[in-house]
């Protein structure tokens, strides 16, 4: 599969993702167990004189092309947008990206507006101000809230 290719398809990008988070090669995140076989060697005898045992490798050439055409998409990719800088590079483009509308996470805010109260305190940012949600028929938070 080509980075062109891998850029047209999400569902391979995020079935390599997976498997990169994990470790493992896409193979084995879809279900791939490597066959391993032990080969026992006789003398004359009968006494056991050896044993070899073999696995087959996780990574085979497809899983392998896999991995190097998601590293070569990703090279491509804007570091500060993460989308294809063959697009927001274009001089046709410029000009034609626009805003939507802000959206607010609620949480974050009430996270933000916690951390406020503790930013002369020493070293703010290594507090964890746990949040919860609040039931909707409980009206004005309470001292426990907040």
């Amino acid at each position: 599969m080509t980075p062109e290719e891998l850029a047209a398809d999400p569902w391979t990008r995020s079935l390599l993702n997976a498997a990169r988070s994990w470790g493992v090669s896409p193979r084995r995140f879809l279900g791939f167990e490597p066959e391993t076989v032990t080969r026992y060697e006789y003398a004359a005898d009968g006494r056991l004189v050896r044993s070899v045992t073999t696995t087959e490798p996780e990574w085979d050439e497809e899983s392998r092309d896999l991995a190097f055409a998601l590293l070569a998409y990703e090279a491509d990719l804007c570091p500060g947008c993460k989308q294809p800088m063959a697009e927001t590079t274009a001089p046709e483009n410029e000009g034609r990206y626009v805003a939507a509308l802000a959206i607010r996470c609620h949480r974050c805010t009430a996270a933000e507006a916690a951390g406020a109260k503790y930013e002369s305190s020493p070293s703010p940012t290594a507090l964890f101000i746990p949040l919860k949600l609040r039931d909707t028929d409980m009206g004005a938070p309470s001292e426990t809230d907040r």
